[in-house]
């Protein structure tokens, strides 16, 4: 689902913060070709009802972050991938 399409339909989740979140989890080994790419909204609770074409994903594992708006997020994303690089939170 497209994150235009995902978020003309916020309406549908009654319980978000109206944050919203885009995730990029990058290649993991030399097999994993493309990383991948999720956008969404954060929940304060676990959703027992999802809408149609909607999954639910719970993050335990620590990221880098940063903010900004959604129009902006390929300049997000290479700016924070840079920083993560110079912080050493990449090992290749």
């Amino acid at each position: 689902m497209s994150a235009q399409k995902f978020m003309s339909r916020l309406n549908k989740i009654s319980n978000h913060t109206g944050t919203e979140i885009c995730l990029f989890e990058p290649n993991k080994d030399d097999k994993h070709l493309e990383g991948d790419y999720y956008v969404g909204i954060i929940v304060p609770d676990s959703l027992t009802e999802l809408p149609s074409g909607m999954e639910y994903i719970e993050v335990k594992d620590e990221f880098v972050v940063t903010g900004g708006s959604i129009m902006e997020i390929g300049e997000l994303h290479f700016k924070l991938g840079e920083w993560a690089k110079e912080q050493g939170y990449y090992t290749k």
